[in-house]
């Protein structure tokens, strides 16, 4: 069985190249062909990060082979419809940020409104796909570890917002005379 800590240094190491990644994308923005090959390293450190997230949800739910397997697939193919419905909203938004045009504007704000409503879609079947293909008890440890997961994430990302984070005392009443 992998060891956590093992798991928690490979993410880590991800994390910094992602962000890595990023800081030489901002400098070579006007580079097209570099942009090109980091689009590629950026989507294979994405394969990469999905894989390693997956075989920790399949580790933490102790499936058999089979559903190991079918799971995958499901997995990655919700995975893939979020990201592409992700990049329509955010093109959406982008569009519908810079257009002058009134009408053009309301038009985008409906394409706009499908999107996000599909985005919720995805969600409803990632729940009913996942209830066919593990059943309904292994279907509540996935949406338990997976939250615990982006939890962890986002504390990778965001190190300051952590739940155990110091608190100040409470303020102190002066009382004038």
């Amino acid at each position: 069985m992998p060891n956590s800590s093992v798991f928690f240094i490979i993410l880590i190491f991800l994390a910094k190249e992602q962000s890595a990644l990023a800081a030489t994308f901002s400098e070579n923005i006007e580079a097209s062909t570099n942009n090109v090959d980091l689009d590629k390293n950026n989507q294979q450190k994405k394969l990469k990060l999905e894989d390693l997230l997956i075989w920790k949800m399949l580790d933490e739910l102790k499936l058999t082979p089979e559903q190991e397997q079918k799971i995958t697939v499901v997995i990655k193919n919700l995975n893939k419809k979020k990201s592409e419905n992700s990049e329509k909203i955010e093109q959406l938004t982008k569009q519908f940020i810079k257009e002058a045009n009134v009408s053009l504007k309301e038009k985008i704000l409906l394409d706009l409104k499908k999107a996000y409503q599909q985005h919720s879609v995805i969600n409803l079947e990632e729940l009913d796909t996942v209830k066919k293909t593990i059943g309904i008890k292994k279907l509540a440890e996935y949406l338990d570890i997976k939250k615990d997961l982006s939890e962890k994430m986002k504390n990778l990302i965001v190190p300051g917002d952590k739940k155990g984070e110091k608190k100040l005392p409470p303020p102190k009443v002066i009382e004038e005379k």
